[in-house]
């Protein structure tokens, strides 16, 4: 539809991997990730937003090289680190702190205030104008605690969430909000995958190659269809003993133009031996044979 004026916060929540994006106009104001993935949101294994006083602090205290450094930033941070390794996992956490095991609770937190934290850094970006809150990808759609976490407390800022519809089973797309809310609660699913493969065939010029195909196979299939009108007309004509010639401009198919079962009735095949007959001289000779089967006929160069 048409996005002028729209604005939109988008929360992919991945079991892996998580970032949010501000979308004005249909078109993106802001990113939580930098040159990496590594900055914004707390992930799995990954620290997300950072001091970056604590990399030279690993180095220099710590004696860490910086591939030991880049390694730990990435694969042994983030919900596993916070929560003493006891998992990375946020539904493995989300039942953990129900049990209130405090390391499991401590990431979890954490992970709700910083996104959080984005949110109202891209309501500001937005001018308190947002059409729309999407939850997407794995833990966005099935986690219905940490949608109610991220939402709990924001009447006054336009977003209400309603418990009943956030509990609810879900479909691909729906609204949790309430009738007041000004801004729109959509849960929904993601298929990345599938959109960066049409942005690269986009890229690439693919759909454009196999626009061509089709055209080409199009053209091809009136030609076919074309020639079996003509083949009809004639064995139509032959019962009236007419000669008749058409300007047939064979296509060169090797070294050999092969017949089999052209039409379903001999009178078809019939048909297309009179249409060849008279290009026998430009293509060598012409040698008919039949057997009581199928009566097959090979034009040879």
């Amino acid at each position: 539809g048409d996005d002028t004026g729209r604005g939109y916060i988008i929360c992919y929540l991945g079991k892996f991997d998580a970032s949010m994006s501000c979308v004005l106009d249909g078109q993106s104001l802001d990113t939580t990730m930098g040159l990496t993935p590594l900055e914004g949101l707390v992930m799995n294994t990954r620290c997300g937003d950072l001091d970056p006083g604590i990399i030279t602090y690993l180095y220099r205290e710590l004696g860490k090289s910086s591939q030991e450094i880049d390694d730990m930033l990435n694969t042994q941070c983030g919900l596993l680190a916070l929560s003493n390794n006891v998992s990375s996992d946020m539904l493995t956490l989300q039942s953990l702190a129900k049990k209130k095991n405090p390391q499991a609770r401590l990431a979890r937190t954490v992970y709700v205030e910083r996104i959080r934290k984005y949110l109202g850094s891209y309501l500001v970006k937005l001018h308190g104008k947002c059409d729309a809150l999407i939850f997407t990808a794995h833990l966005g759609m099935y986690d219905a605690d940490l949608r109610y976490d991220v939402c709990h407390g924001l009447d006054s800022l336009g977003i209400q969430l309603d418990d009943a519809l956030n509990n609810a089973p879900l479909t691909d797309f729906t609204d949790i909000a309430t009738t007041f809310s000004k801004t729109r609660i959509i849960v929904c699913a993601s298929d990345e995958e599938a959109y960066i493969a049409r942005q690269a065939a986009v890229v690439s010029g693919i759909f454009e190659r196999e626009a061509e195909l089709a055209k080409q196979a199009k053209i091809q299939a009136n030609k076919l269809a074309l020639l079996h009108r003509r083949n009809a007309q004639i064995t139509n004509d032959l019962d009236d003993t007419q000669s008749i010639h058409f300007d047939l401009k064979l296509p060169a198919l090797g070294r050999a133009v092969y017949i089999d079962g052209v039409g379903s009735t001999w009178r078809e095949e019939v048909g297309l031996l009179f249409q060849i007959l008279p290009h026998a001289p430009r293509l060598g000779y012409f040698r008919p044979f039949a057997d009581d089967d199928d009566r097959k006929m090979r034009a040879m160069r």
